[in-house]
């Protein structure tokens, strides 16, 4: 964030959580609309907070475990005959199962 971002007052107020809420089609009631719009201010300066927080010397991660995919290689391998494994469909045609069809 630029330095005059910081330094502009962001207004959480009532007017705020109402167009918001148009915006994306939700009803509140008269009761809830303060309830929210105290949550989203809380929120808002909790993200300002963090985004004071120093990260310049923090590399950059997409986890914070080191971790390695575990998994095997891709080998081909036999597999069982088309007849074995549709021996076990409740519904099958000549060479494939049968579902219901979905519209």
């Amino acid at each position: 964030m630029s330095e005059d971002s910081h330094s502009r007052e962001r207004v959480i107020d009532e007017d705020l959580i109402r167009y918001l809420c148009r915006l994306s089609r939700l009803e509140l009631t008269a009761e809830e609309i303060p309830v929210y719009t105290e949550q989203i201010r809380r929120i808002v300066q909790f993200v300002e907070t963090l985004d004071r927080v120093p990260t310049d010397d923090v590399p950059p991660t997409s986890h914070v475990l080191d971790l390695a995919n575990v998994t095997r290689d891709d080998v081909p391998r036999p597999s069982e005959s088309r007849e074995a494994i549709l021996s076990n469909a409740p519904s099958r045609t000549t060479n494939s199962f049968k579902v219901p069809r979905v519209v």
